[in-house]
């Protein structure tokens, strides 16, 4: 698993990216984004890693 910061703007924490992924807490606060390497991105429907970037990028909605 990987691991993204929740402000940082890749692929593992944007709402199009379709991989396994879960928010990560520390004293109960939101911390990182825990992920598989791999998923699918649907907005341009094409594989793509979780530390991927693109113009298309949108904030996940269960990051706070």
């Amino acid at each position: 698993m990987q691991r993204v910061g929740l402000k940082d703007k890749k692929c593992a924490t944007c709402r199009w990216w379709q991989g396994s992924r879960d928010v990560i807490f520390w004293a109960q606060k939101p911390f990182k984004v825990e992920c598989d390497a791999k998923g699918v991105c649907a907005a341009i429907k094409a594989p793509k890693a979780y530390s991927g970037t693109c113009s298309k990028w949108v904030a996940w909605e269960k990051l706070p």
